[in-house]
């Protein structure tokens, strides 16, 4: 196995928290290093597999991501973010399954993970991601919609993604044909993200490969066992003893 740390992304830090913002620092420092069409291309298909309970609306048909900017956490101009035109709140996790915290929502610490913004207020992705076990926080969610989108139903704009899903939207980028017209640069960021997901598990699933496998013998009968003529027939045994146990 090649040494981890070689790569573009990988910490020597193995602190839980750290691995999630490191997650979405690398995730996000890849996206900004991309050209405005890979950026775009890549950027909607996550978002196409994405999924929504309340069936929301999927910005990744009409948006383009080829000006987005990035940040991390409470970077960015709130009132900005507050009056983008289509806002989304992109919640990445290993399950989409929500858990409501114990903490009221009114106390709820928001600090978002990360931003996809457009430079001129046509669109706002929120960023809340988790890793290994650690479920989506409904408490927090709602906290991340109220305080920095000013939407007071999360549900009508959070899409969930698994980084399962994105690293199979990578590789899928990575066999795309028409990344014969992407720079070696570009391709090469793409492959050290994937991997670097890939260090911590997160593969997408591919089926199982038989290539290289043993073929299966070919066996057969070439002629049928003798049949034993010495043994007779069940209804010519005879039938067995009948024994009694008296009493004394």
């Amino acid at each position: 196995m090649p040494d981890p740390h070689m790569n573009l992304f990988y910490s020597y830090n193995h602190d839980n928290e750290l691995i999630e913002n490191n997650l979405t620092r690398a995730f996000l420092v890849t996206l900004k290093h991309l050209s405005p069409p890979l950026r775009t291309r890549l950027i909607r298909r996550i978002l196409r597999v994405s999924t929504s309970d309340r069936g929301c609306g999927n910005p990744a048909e009409s948006l383009d991501f080829g000006a987005a900017e990035f940040a991390l956490q409470g970077h960015v101009d709130r009132a900005a973010v507050a009056g983008a035109r289509c806002k989304c709140l992109l919640s990445i996790s290993s399950a989409p399954v929500f858990e409501t915290s114990s903490i009221p929502q009114e106390a709820y610490p928001s600090i978002p993970d990360g931003w996809i913004v457009a430079p001129h207020g046509e669109y706002c992705i929120l960023i809340e991601s988790k890793v290994g076990t650690n479920p989506l926080d409904a408490v927090q969610i709602a906290a991340h919609a109220r305080e920095w989108l000013r939407v007071d139903d999360p549900g009508e704009i959070t899409r969930v993604v698994s980084w399962e899903q994105i690293s199979a939207a990578l590789a899928d980028e990575c066999e795309d044909p028409r990344a014969t017209s992407d720079s070696a640069h570009e391709r090469a960021m793409l492959r050290e993200l994937l991997d670097f997901l890939q260090f911590y598990g997160y593969r997408p699933f591919r089926g199982l490969k038989v290539d290289g496998q043993l073929d299966a013998p070919g066996w057969q009968l070439t002629r049928r066992p003798a049949v034993r003529k010495d043994l007779q027939p069940v209804s010519l045994l005879k039938s067995p003893p009948a024994f009694t146990i008296g009493v004394h």
